[in-house]
């Protein structure tokens, strides 16, 4: 997952909101899916995330009382810890992959895989370049080779789709959580809040796309085209697609409250 260039479309849509104040076989064993959880290094996502969340709480903070925002952070503090964030991802693996899809993946994972994830820096505020990521991936004089990879990885992996998707689902729940927080007589309109979203969505696609290649040729910098081209094979199949979908889903389900 990649969360840089997200703050932006997460303000957007607080702004908005605040103005309203498995699959084959059987389910994969637990040990399996915690086996894929440390073999893609998924942890590496949780700090991405928190930090996009919280943001995304921030934007809210002068449109709430004191005393609301307060009890909104104590649990939210709850919703997002790591521990749960890594109960809850290893659920849903469970949940929609099967023990031949973990096996397929934790084979991926064990060798070209393996290096792949260990490379791949992290996008955040604080790993980033200290010029703007525009003007650094035009510094970066990219062969048109480079240029090509990244870009179809970028669309077989359907990463800004999904981007766009992982936004308007987890600005909904963020929605969800505050309204939940707030007086009887003061609750949020939820369905017009995910009509709004989803009038919102394009929007968030475009503002994705103008950022997605120099935000893949960040991550991926330190890793040749050839492991590239290899990776690129494997995003193909049918494994790894569901696996992005299933990983993305969880993660902009995360702040939903049901089976904790």
């Amino acid at each position: 997952m990649h969360f840089l260039g997200i703050k932006s479309c997460f303000f957007m849509l607080a702004i908005s909101i605040a103005s309203l104040l498995g699959s084959y076989g059987f389910a994969a064993e637990r040990l399996l899916a915690e086996e894929l959880y440390n073999s893609a290094n998924l942890h590496k996502n949780y700090a991405g995330w928190h930090n996009s969340m919280s943001a995304m709480l921030e934007n809210y903070k002068k449109a709430l009382p004191e005393e609301i925002f307060n009890k909104l952070q104590r649990r939210f503090n709850l919703l997002t810890s790591e521990k749960r964030y890594k109960r809850r991802t290893v659920r849903a693996l469970r949940n929609n992959l099967s023990d031949t899809e973990v096996r397929v993946l934790l084979e991926w994972y064990s060798v070209g895989g393996k290096e792949l994830s260990r490379q791949e820096r992290l996008l955040s505020a604080e790993s980033a370049p200290e010029t703007p990521l525009n003007i650094w991936v035009q510094e970066q004089k990219l062969s048109s080779k480079r240029i090509q990879v990244l870009s179809l990885l970028m669309e077989e992996t359907h990463a800004v789709d999904q981007g766009a998707d992982f936004i308007v689902q987890s600005a909904l729940s963020m929605a969800e959580l505050v309204s939940q927080n707030m007086p009887e007589e003061q609750k949020l309109d939820i369905e017009l809040i995910r009509e709004r979203l989803t009038k919102q969505r394009q929007a968030i696609y475009q503002e994705l796309q103008k950022v997605s290649l120099a935000r893949f040729a960040w991550t991926y910098q330190d890793i040749s085209d050839e492991q590239l081209e290899d990776y690129l094979s494997f995003v193909r199949t049918i494994d790894a697609q569901t696996w992005f979908e299933v990983v993305n889903r969880a993660q902009a389900n995360m702040l939903l409250t049901g089976n904790n």
